[in-house]
């Protein structure tokens, strides 16, 4: 529950198991961005990949009834337990 999150992260507080995204500098002495990533129940990541603009793709599962979504996403609801999830962040990990 004390893990370092950074000011305007998309989510700073900790909901119970939840997966997290964090960005360091390249020498990794500095954390520039981190966010939690997760509802109330238990998620995880298993993939991270970067697209050419800097935005940051999350993929794993979750059991959680109000892991977060956006408006028109491919499957907004869960469907019982382990769901399956792939997340876009923006880069400095502020916005789904």
């Amino acid at each position: 529950s004390d893990f370092p999150t950074t000011a305007g992260a998309f989510d700073e507080s900790y909901n119970g198991d939840d997966a997290f995204i964090s960005k360091l500098s390249g020498d990794l002495t500095q954390l520039l961005a981190s966010t939690y990533l997760g509802g109330s129940n238990f998620d995880t990541a298993y993939a991270l990949a970067l697209d050419g603009a800097g935005n940051v793709y999350v993929a794993g599962w979750t059991w959680s009834t109000d892991f977060p979504t956006t408006s028109g996403a491919f499957d907004e609801s869960f469907n019982g337990g382990d769901d399956a999830f792939i997340s876009k962040l923006s880069g400095d990990l502020g916005q789904l």
